[in-house]
């Protein structure tokens, strides 16, 4: 019994190492059910039945609500990105707003239904509510929110079937409300 501990120790070691060491890997969740980037320097909970699911763009991290054989089920990502150095470290500017705008409303299967400003744990943010009409016969409802913090800008995504918006629109803002900028 001894004998096989022994040799199977500098393999468990190598393996932690290796777990370790790899980046992206453990260092991004600092608690179960958060997720935590200290690149980015933003952390948050997340909500319950939400698991992280693989994406093929650019997004830093994608989660969806488990719902087997759903056409589309309750998903938000969040992208982060660097602000430009001319462009304010904590605010969004009203010709930055307007040029979000413009650009969301270049997508043809979409369409913006409100825009408002405010807080997100003290940090200046646009919220565009959205229709999308991109998925075959099934009305589709979303929210986008800018957060700027620190010369970073934090784009959150959230969309969800029409008929479970509501609910699971209020899952989203609980997530946003327990958001934590980490040092």
């Amino acid at each position: 019994m001894r004998r096989r501990i022994f040799l199977l120790a500098p393999s468990l070691l190598l393996l932690l190492a290796v777990l370790l060491l790899t980046p992206g890997s453990a260092s991004w969740a600092s608690k179960p059910g958060e997720y935590a980037n200290p690149t980015y320097k933003i952390a948050f909970p997340v909500p319950a039945g939400y698991r992280l699911t693989p994406s093929n763009k650019p997004i830093v991290v994608t989660y969806s609500k488990a719902e087997p054989g759903a056409k589309f089920a309750p998903r938000f990502n969040l992208q982060c990105y660097a602000t430009p150095k001319d462009q304010p470290k904590d605010s969004i500017p009203p010709d930055v707003e307007d040029e979000i705008l413009e650009e969301l409303d270049k997508d043809s299967t979409r369409g913006t239904l409100a825009t408002a400003r405010f807080q997100v744990r003290g940090a200046d943010a646009l919220s565009v509510a959205f229709v999308d009409n991109s998925h075959e016969n099934l009305p589709v409802r979303g929210r986008n929110v800018f957060i700027v913090r620190k010369g970073y800008l934090y784009v959150f995504t959230f969309a969800a079937p029409e008929d479970k918006f509501k609910a699971e629109s209020a899952v989203f803002e609980k997530m946003l409300e327990k958001i934590r900028w980490l040092p």
